[in-house]
């Protein structure tokens, strides 16, 4: 069985009650269907996840309790260097974000001989 990892914006501590907010409740009832005792992992991006356990699914609202808590470290002990010619318009943003999202600790933006970049502004 696969244990769900939801990101929550709110301070955790261990051994707390957690009554969840809209989207996350939505999830873990209408998508998911979760039940109570259902098990679940909980971060908030301060570097530590929490093990949860459904405690009760309302309408519009699950609530949770934090267990013990575990601090992970999920990054890639990989250095990755990327460097790619610089692209037209709100691609190379587009390149930047997906890049970070996976990984890539040095982006180097390369002018290759077929670089046509126009720039507005502040860019």
């Amino acid at each position: 069985m696969r244990i769900s990892r939801i990101f929550l914006n709110t301070t955790l501590s261990p051994h707390q009650l957690i009554t969840l907010d809209e989207k996350p409740s939505h999830y873990l009832s209408k998508v998911l269907r979760l039940k109570p005792s259902a098990p679940l992992i909980v971060f908030n991006g301060d570097g530590n996840q929490y093990n949860a356990t459904i405690e009760a699914v309302e309408k519009k609202s699950v609530t949770i309790r934090t267990e013990a808590c575990d601090n992970i470290n999920n990054e890639s002990p990989l250095s990755i260097h990327l460097g790619i010619a610089i692209s037209k318009g709100d691609r190379m943003d587009l390149v930047m974000q997906k890049a970070t999202e996976l990984g890539v600790t040095t982006i180097t933006p390369l002018t290759s001989e077929r670089t046509e970049v126009k720039l507005k502004g502040e860019r």
